[in-house]
């Protein structure tokens, strides 16, 4: 686990002398946001000269608890110590420009109080962070003691803030009875499991196939884009492309696959539709579509067995000499004259918290005026924009004259007694609900209306620094320059309004194959020749078009022309549910379980200092004892030790983690039953067995195998019986088994 450095000390303790560690427990979430408003209150916390910082486990929860607490701030703190725009949220789903927006502000004082993930990590060097929490605990003991080393980094600003003389500051991390239930859970639903890399050895060859024609080694790489499994996948979901990747480096320790270089963008082309070209006759094309059609021939005679052809994008760039833009264009009309056919597939798909609104907009007409209100609110508020910018010159804008052009836009809004898609009943709620949907449009147009404008031809818009001296607060600000190069009048309102168009048409369009078809996945060139959409020939003007749905909330995609990595094909051989521990298959699967029973040591370790620390009488030695202990262990065996001795034998998660109750059901099997719970996972079984043969008991150690051993999520396992006795007897008992293994969070869906 641990590599030693020689010449280094083994008593390690990477939390500083003027930190001090303390876990508080707290049931809710209300409950937690209470205990940090009265610390900070009780604490004297001074915006002035110190920041808090709380870390959260979600994206999701970061933004929440930041529109919770500003609700804390208007109830209970007095008028002027914290105003609410002083109380921001940061995460990795953030765009890179809004994540260094934030991070300055908090460095400034702009924001004093930040809600933050942990990617909120190294190299963030906020000196005057003299209030940290934890909201609840972290993955891994790691994490912990990384994110609280956050705290009071520089001590010029400690002194001034009055911690001296022995006072420390104080680093609580908030516990419920059920937290850490709930991150083991959480370690399940992100874990590899064995089962994943067995099908994504499927989707590789599957892939290497539909390119090649066959799946024999080769020496000639294929190039694998990274969204392979998302464009697959009946659900999207953006943390497959890790589990993907991950899947690909285990491929290679089992030998399946060697990894080459990353790849640069491609297209894919059906293979008989290019071997056509070498015999057509390309004279009724323009003499541009005729000079594409030339060099695509040229691929024509390429060896391929397999119904599709990578081309590189560089290589029929090289072969024109033209434009990226040109080049997209051209492939466009090419595809929609039939000429060739692109088969290159993306996911597009509407986020599950707009689920509601697009049910509801999905019987609208398009001209509706309640159909997608993002859309409407965004594009109005470009429309203000441009009606203050002169044809042929510029003007600048900064954050307060956006704020006044969204009173007028967002004042109707105000009035309304519900959403229309609403669910909520109760009046206060419902008021509520509309006042955070009307907050996260203005937050979301804010934000993403100059990307917007930029999309238009003859717009420019730069964002520029001011460091303040020029202001009268002396504060450093951002402010918008939007320049115009259009001359004929109304020009730029036809545009807009044919871009407003197309958004509302493409959105309509992708949700109803959503909703009504449960289709995700699309071949991107299609959706030029749907009439419904109406898009003309311009694959720049589309892309534009996913950006403006994707950061309004609207669509979300997994792209046109995914980035990849070469693969080199090795070995088909299967691959084993249980692979012989003495072969080279064994030895890597016994790697990878260590890797995934390291992370939950991890938090075991993380339960044990919350443990050793809630005890009576001073904690100091016995934390620092704990911390310097487990940074000796060079093992996961030393850790266990470690562990044990100070949890106990005995201790729950400590059972949970030997998975005794599992082993000693599997030890109750008779032959027969093992020869059952054993078959291959991936293979059919049929199996006849009468009453008092134990088939529910060995079913239920079947299914026990798929989420213990496979890490395969309970949500994607069906179980069929012929009564809803047997579905609660099977639930009952696979209950009892996986609260012993502690997983109480994961049974329960």
């Amino acid at each position: 686990m641990i590599e030693r450095i020689d010449g280094f000390s083994d008593a390690y303790n990477p939390i500083q002398d003027h930190i001090k560690i303390q876990f508080c427990k707290a049931e809710t979430d209300i409950d937690k946001l209470d205990f940090i408003s009265n610390e900070l209150l009780n604490q004297g916390f001074d915006p002035l000269i110190s920041r808090c910082l709380i870390f959260v486990n979600s994206r999701k929860k970061c933004e929440q608890l930041t529109a919770s607490f500003e609700e804390i701030i208007n109830e209970g703190w007095k008028e002027g110590a914290i105003q609410n725009s002083q109380v921001g949220f940061y995460h990795a789903g953030m765009e890179a420009e809004d994540r260094q927006g934030t991070y300055s502000k908090f460095k400034e004082g702009e924001i004093v109080l930040l809600f933050a993930t942990k990617a909120f990590g190294m190299g963030m060097d906020i000196k005057n962070i003299h209030f940290l929490f934890h909201f609840s605990p972290p993955g891994t003991f790691e994490d912990y003691l990384q994110e609280v080393g956050r705290a009071g980094r520089n001590e010029e600003a400690r002194l001034r803030a009055g911690f001296q003389d022995g006072k420390r500051i104080t680093a609580t991390c908030l516990y419920s009875s059920n937290d850490f239930t709930k991150m083991k859970s959480r370690l399940h639903d992100s874990r590899l499991g064995w089962n994943h890399i067995k099908q994504t050895k499927d989707l590789v060859e599957n892939y290497i196939k539909s390119i090649r024609g066959h799946v024999q080694h080769s020496t000639e790489p294929v190039a694998i884009p990274f969204n392979l499994r998302n464009t697959n996948a009946s659900k999207p979901n953006e943390k497959e492309d890790v589990k993907f990747r991950l899947a690909l480096h285990w491929l290679e320790c089992l030998n399946r696959i060697e990894l080459g270089y990353f790849t640069v963008t491609h297209f894919d082309f059906e293979t008989e539709s290019l071997r056509s070209l070498k015999s057509k006759d390309f004279s009724s094309a323009d003499s541009d579509q005729q000079e594409l059609l030339k060099a695509l021939a040229t691929f024509s005679s390429l060896d391929r067995n397999g119904p599709a052809v990578q081309i590189s994008i560089s290589i029929l760039r090289s072969k024109l000499k033209c434009s990226l833009e040109k080049l997209m264009s051209g492939l466009v009309k090419a595809h929609k004259s039939a000429w060739i056919k692109l088969i290159q597939k993306t996911a597009i798909y509407y986020p599950e918290y707009r689920a509601k609104e697009v049910g509801y907009c999905n019987g609208l007409s398009n001209s509706d005026q309640d159909k997608y209100l993002g859309i409407k609110v965004i594009f109005d508020l470009a429309r203000q924009i441009l009606n203050q910018v002169s044809d042929g010159e510029s003007q600048i804008f900064r954050s307060e004259d956006l704020n006044s052009m969204f009173f007028g836009l967002l004042e109707p809004y105000n009035d309304l007694e519900k959403l229309p898609w609403s669910e909520e009943q109760y009046h206060d709620r419902q008021k509520k609900e509309i006042q955070r949907y009307i907050k996260a449009l203005k937050t979301m147009a804010s934000k993403h209306v100059f990307s917007l404008l930029q999309c238009l031809d003859k717009i420019r818009h730069t964002s520029n620094f001011d460091s303040g001296e020029s202001s009268i607060s002396g504060k450093p600000f951002v402010y918008q320059v939007v320049s115009s190069g259009y001359h004929k009048t109304g020009q730029v309102e036809i545009e807009l309004k044919s871009l407003e168009n197309h958004c509302v048409n493409l959105i309509s369009f992708i949700t109803n194959e959503n909703l009504n078809s449960g289709k995700t996945t699309f071949i991107w060139a299609d959706l030029f020749k749907e009439s419904a959409i109406g898009l003309p020939d311009n694959l720049n003007y589309f892309l534009n078009l996913l950006m403006i749905c994707s950061k309004s909330g609207y669509l979300f995609h997994t792209g046109l022309f995914p980035s990849g990595i070469e693969v080199y094909l090795k070995n088909t051989a299967e691959i084993n549910d249980l692979p012989d521990l003495k072969t080279p298959d064994g030895e890597v699967f016994a790697d990878f379980n260590e890797v995934a029973k390291s992370r939950e040591l991890k938090l075991i370790a993380l339960q044990s200092l919350q443990e050793i620390s809630g005890k009576e009488g001073p904690t100091y030695a016995q934390q620092d004892e704990f911390i310097k202990a487990y940074f000796r262990c060079s093992s996961s065996q030393d850790l266990v030790r470690l562990l044990e001795e100070k949890l106990g034998d005995g201790h729950s998660a400590m059972a949970a983690y030997r998975a005794e109750s599992y082993k000693e059901e599997i030890r109750k099997l008779n032959d027969e039953q093992k020869l059952v719970f054993n078959f291959p996972l991936n293979k059919n079984l049929n199996v006849i067995a009468g009453p008092g043969s134990g088939k529910t008991h060995t079913l239920v150690l079947r299914i026990a195998r798929f989420i213990q051993d496979q890490n395969v999520a309970p949500s994607e396992i069906l179980v069929l019986a012929y009564n809803r006795a047997v579905v609660s007897e099977l639930k009952d008992r696979l209950g009892k088994l996986f609260r012993a293994l502690g997983y109480h969070q994961l049974i329960e869906r």
